[in-house]
């Protein structure tokens, strides 16, 4: 039997938050047996959805970039985005993110595997 008078840990949590709704990109395979999709806003995968499009179950993937001393960057808001598509109705992404005080570029190319339930990046950093 179930306790419900019992509180867990950590409770009450902190309150639930909603990611970005200024999108850049909307992705999903284009047939049936991936059901994984994905949005994207500042330059980064900000919700996957799976196994339907109403149940987010990631929410910001991206980079923390730091020398460990005195630098610390976050990818989503310390970079210029540059958001395109891989080809006209293919819903797969290039995104370059270029660090505001230009220590670094980061390079990724997003798609949804047709064949598997999966999100691949490919991503590629420059110091």
């Amino acid at each position: 039997m179930f306790n419900y008078a019992a509180i867990p840990p950590g409770s009450p949590g902190i309150p639930g938050r909603w990611t970005s709704s200024a999108k850049s990109g909307v992705g999903k395979a284009l047939n049936s047996l991936s059901r994984v999709s994905f949005t994207i806003s500042h330059g980064i995968i900000n919700e996957v959805y799976f196994p339907r499009e109403d149940e987010a179950c990631t929410r910001d993937i991206e980079l923390i970039v730091t020398d460990g001393k005195d630098f610390f960057s976050e990818e989503k808001r310390d970079t210029h985005h540059f958001t395109e598509t891989m080809g006209d109705g293919i819903p797969a992404y290039q995104i370059t993110n270029e660090c505001l005080q230009k220590k670094y570029t980061i390079k990724k190319e997003i798609i949804t595997d047709p064949l598997r339930n999966t999100l691949l990046q490919k991503i590629e950093f420059l110091p």
